[in-house]
């Protein structure tokens, strides 16, 4: 069987992922492509990140978590999503850099130790990020706290991944970015069921009505149902123009200390841009791209 783990990251939405495979399925179901409930595995999975600190599962305790997930026997793939899996929200940033708890992957992966596994990321632009990981804790009291000293300009996702690679060298990764997510939905959706580009699934605008306004999901809504898009490249465009309309309400720039100015966080994304060139060239790494 093959174990694909969504692993976050915090504040990128893709927990919605969850959301979006089990409104197909009729149609994994038969192919025997399991998405069970998060509440169905989430504190289950926490006993066992801990208990494979000292070793891997016996087949026979593979064989009894499977069954426990599944329910089935005829099962192929078993989709696992949650962004706590390494942490809470207030533990993913230290000195050390994003999620320093990557031998945690290697427990996950020692799970299923006779198994294929591979995991699956959403990134963000770190001057999003990192405000919006500050605002969705309660461990730090001001972002300074949070970064630990901690230039922002080096924070790097391919430093992440790197430890992925190294921690479970076997494992596939499979990387998108928070900022394509609207564009790219469906594709996402298909490479953590592990389908096929061309196959039809639906929920293509499940993520882009999360950063809309309602007024904004409405009109879209409506609009595509009197000029349904004739290409992919004409919907993606489509949802640029609405998404620029019709934002959701963003984050309040007064969590923003002084120091951190339009200057600190153009350098941030450009740093970001180039970060995902190097996550391209990784080995064993598929980034989707819209």
């Amino acid at each position: 069987m093959h174990i694909a783990y969504h692993i976050g990251a915090h504040c990128t939405g893709s927990d919605l992922i969850v959301d979006t495979l089990r409104r197909n399925a009729r149609l994994l179901g038969p192919q025997g492509i399991i998405v069970p409930d998060r509440a169905a595995y989430q504190k289950r999975m926490g006993d066992v990140i801990k208990a494979t600190e000292q070793q891997d599962l016996t087949p026979a305790q593979q064989a009894n978590l499977l069954h426990d997930f599944t329910k089935r026997g005829n099962a192929r793939r078993l989709v696992l999503s949650n962004s706590g899996f390494l942490c809470v929200s207030g533990w993913a940033f230290s000195a050390d850099g994003l999620y320093p708890q990557t031998e945690k992957l290697g427990r996950m992966r020692g799970a299923f130790a006779d198994h294929d596994v591979s995991f699956h990321l959403c990134i963000r632009d770190p001057a999003t990020f990192l405000p919006a990981l500050f605002r969705n804790q309660s461990r730090h009291k001001s972002l300074e706290a949070l970064l630990d000293g901690v230039d922002p300009r080096t924070v790097r996702w391919s430093d992440f991944i790197r430890r992925i690679r190294e921690t479970c060298p076997d494992s596939p990764i499979t990387v998108w970015c928070y900022e394509d997510a609207p564009f790219i939905w469906l594709n996402v959706v298909r490479s953590m069921a592990g389908l096929p580009n061309e196959t039809s699934v639906v929920g293509a605008l499940d993520f882009a009505n999360t950063e809309m306004s309602f007024e904004g999901r409405t009109k879209m809504k409506g609009y595509m149902r009197m000029r349904r898009p004739k290409s992919p490249q004409m919907a993606s465009e489509l949802i640029d123009v609405f998404l620029r309309n019709f934002p959701r309400e963003s984050f309040p720039f007064e969590v923003l200390p002084p120091w951190w100015d339009q200057a600190l966080s153009e350098s941030l994304t450009l740093g970001y841009h180039e970060d995902v060139a190097l996550i391209e060239e990784m080995e064993n790494v598929t980034v989707l791209e819209r």
